[in-house]
């Protein structure tokens, strides 16, 4: 059992005595659980009769069908590393204070929110902590796990010791290594400069319970031997993205999430009982009433969500509470876009969303929680971390405790500095975007989050892309901070022409007494994108017509990917995505029915770089009440004759507040031109069109549609 308990009754085998009602009928036995006193078969409905009337036997119920929590890679898969995580003599494998800002790769940002490279500053990487992970497989020979510490190994499908896919393995494909992979980089994986993963260092017990390559069921008393397996082995913590709601026999309902009703719930919640912490993910289900899956319902249990690099609960991270009203999440962490090794060939990393993503992340800082203080049991560890989440104060069945600090979980107390900004800034302190061979400015901001005030000290910057020239001294005076308070400095740099220069991360290493931490500053790209248009107005019908124009700039930074998003916020406070889609030079525009009335906010962003950079337009209100008509009459003269000084006249009933407008729309159906009445609230308006587009350039002869917001239209036909 873990650290905190002994042997119990729950240790003693099944005896012969205990199988003799399958065995006399001659049924194979397929798992066996000492917690449960219970064992899995195969049985006919025959047979299953026979044992339910047999008086030794207490029950006989359907097994489960399990179902992954399944996530979906964002972004194309990167080669990189040469093959092996580290050579042994690199003191970064024995030593996690020589790690050094840029050794984190893509990782930085997932762990940083979490304080992991503080606690590895601290010298804490996990040693001395086992870890077990359940998972559909594991690519052992990746060369960022191959050199990690795996003390045990077992395939509860095939019934063998190597949990990864070999050639002639019936049990599954490559394919099936790829989720577990994800999941034990994000935790250990050791590969400086690529990849860095939370508790590199930490002992890892690795088992397959799930096939995902064949339609078949896959019973949850797979992952009950496992946990009792992990319990033999004296696991201190469990990590594991499997869960389920689906039967065979139905659905669970969200009454029955109260962790003492289903099977792998229960057997969760006996495992934190007998001393091992079960990190679990919520499900990628999104919003709603308890849309969890188990076993993150289980009485002690870990259950995990997901953020965006901005801190914002994904939209796909599953909700509490559970059935008996215990609020879920527990914590958060980054599930989107998060960085990972994959089974597609040995030095493969990806980005991949999900909560299964997030929760290994939080395993990974548990395990260094439980290295700096081995006598704490499973619930003296979670009430830590929740105590360390940023939404603590107000925590939620969609946030939770939030996202933890571990530094804080640990109890180190005292000053903690942070970059509460950095943005590119001229003389004058407005905000720029440099471009190649541009001499520019960076204008940064350290604020003290902690509970005692820093010395002064001195910042020194570096940068590992090495696109940007810092001056001859690059080591700057940082002044006492009071906790609360904040210092701005202004850091000179050049950036070298021709150097392709898109994205920087600027690390700032801050020395303040004895102590040093490492903070890394996101700045905006160049080339930014211009918003040229962004209204969100009510039709008729009720429906919010939301409209959009972004050009991201005439040159597009090398390597610099777009993305855009509008969102949807209702009293409640939570951000619904409403569409999405890839960025290109672009007009559009949706119609939007929010749920009932009340008061809507509408948000566009622009995301950068895989998530990486967002940034937000609005919010524009919308008040959603009882609707009202707006009528659109027909336009004169029509036709009319394309001459100059002439202009259409649009006849525009307007029953709400508000001005009018509405959209002229060329033969090909592509918005060209959007017009509004003078006079806003309830009247009548005609609005005039001058026969030009947003250009300003006078449009071609041909049959044009113009439309209200809502869909309502009226054609105007041009001639010459």
């Amino acid at each position: 059992a873990g650290r905190a308990a002994g042997a119990d009754s729950r240790d003693r085998a099944l005896t012969d005595r205990d199988l003799a009602p399958l065995r006399e009928r001659g049924i194979p036995i397929r798992q066996r659980s000492r917690w449960f006193r219970a064992v899995s078969a195969v049985l006919t409905e025959t047979q299953a009769a026979e044992l339910r009337a047999d008086p030794r036997v207490l029950s006989v119920r359907p097994v489960a069908r399990l179902k992954r929590d399944r996530d979906g890679e964002a972004g194309d898969e990167s080669e990189a590393g040469s093959g092996r995580a580290a050579a042994r003599r690199d003191p970064r494998t024995t030593d996690p204070r020589a790690l050094t800002g840029a050794d984190y790769g893509a990782a930085w940002e997932q762990l940083e929110a979490l304080g992991v490279p503080e606690m590895h500053k601290l010298g804490y990487s996990g040693r001395g902590v086992l870890v077990a992970l359940f998972d559909t497989g594991f690519y052992k020979t990746h060369s960022s796990l191959s050199e990690l510490d795996l003390v045990a190994e077992r395939d509860f499908l095939c019934g063998d010791g190597n949990v990864q896919h070999t050639e002639g393995d019936e049990c599954g494909t490559r394919n099936a290594d790829n989720h577990g992979t994800y999941a034990w980089s994000a935790l250990g994986g050791f590969a400086p400069g690529i990849h860095i993963g939370a508790a590199y260092r930490a002992s890892f017990a690795l088992a397959r319970t799930e096939d995902v390559d064949r339609e078949v069921h896959l019973e949850e008393d797979h992952y009950i031997a496992a946990l009792e397996w992990a319990d033999s082995l004296g696991a201190d913590i469990v990590s594991t993205s499997l869960g389920y709601r689906v039967f065979d026999d139905g659905t669970y309902t969200p009454e029955q999430l109260d962790g003492a009703t289903i099977p792998i719930s229960i057997a969760a919640s006996i495992a934190v009982e007998r001393g091992i912490l079960v990190v679990t993910a919520m499900g990628n289900s999104g919003a709603g009433t308890s849309t969890l899956i188990a076993p993150a319902d289980g009485i002690g249990v870990a259950a995990i969500g997901a953020t965006d690099f901005a801190g914002n609960v994904a939209s796909f991270s599953s909700r509490g509470p559970t059935g008996d009203g215990r609020t879920k999440p527990d914590l958060l962490a980054h599930g989107v876009y998060t960085s990972c090794a994959t089974a597609s060939t040995p030095q493969a990393f990806s980005r991949v969303g999900g909560t299964s993503l997030a929760t290994p992340l939080v395993a990974g800082l548990a395990a260094l929680l439980l290295e700096a203080h081995p006598d704490w049991d499973p619930e003296t560890l979670l009430a830590a971390l929740r105590a360390a989440g940023d939404r603590a104060a107000s925590i939620s069945n969609t946030h939770g405790w939030g996202v933890p600090d571990g530094v804080a979980a640990h109890g180190a107390g005292g000053a903690r500095l942070r970059i509460a900004g950095a943005r590119w800034s001229d003389a004058t302190g407005e905000e720029v975007f440099p471009d190649w061979g541009d001499s520019a400015r960076i204008a940064v901001r350290i604020r003290n989050d902690g509970s005692a005030s820093s010395p002064e000290g001195s910042i020194r910057m570096s940068d590992p892309t090495s696109l940007l020239v810092f001056p001859d001294t690059s080591a700057f005076a940082l002044a006492r901070l009071a906790p609360g308070e904040s210092d701005s400095l202004v850091i000179p740099v050049m950036i070298p022409d021709g150097s392709g220069f898109a994205l920087s991360h600027l690390f700032l290493s801050i020395r303040t007494g004895e102590k040093t931490v490492v903070r890394k500053a996101r700045l905006p790209i160049t080339s930014p994108y211009a918003l040229r248009r962004f209204d969100a107005e009510i039709d008729a019908a009720g429906a919010v017509r939301i409209e959009w124009k972004v050009d991201p700039g005439a040159e597009i930074p090398p390597g610099t990917s777009f993305s855009y998003r509008i969102l949807r916020e209702g009293e409640d406070g939570i951000r619904v995505p409403i569409h999405d889609a890839a960025l290109d030079w672009w007009v559009d525009e949706i119609a939007d029915r929010p749920p009932g009335e009340g008061r809507f906010l509408y948000f566009l962003e622009v995301i950068f770089a895989a998530g990486l950079y967002v940034r937000q337009e609005g919010p524009r209100t919308i008040e959603i009440g009882t609707p009202v008509e707006t009528a659109l009459e027909q336009p004169f003269p029509n036709p009319i004759l394309l001459r100059q000084g002439r202009t259409l006249a649009i006849p525009v009933a307007w029953a709400r507040e508000g001005t009018p407008a509405v959209g002229i729309y060329d033969p090909l159906g592509r918005r060209i031109r959007t017009l509004r009445g003078d006079d806003p609230g309830p009247g009548y308006s005609l609005i005039r069109w001058d026969m030009k587009d947003d250009r300003n350039r006078a449009v071609p002869a041909g049959v044009y549609q113009i439309r209200l917001p809502g869909g309502k239209s009226a054609r105007a036909v041009v001639v010459r």
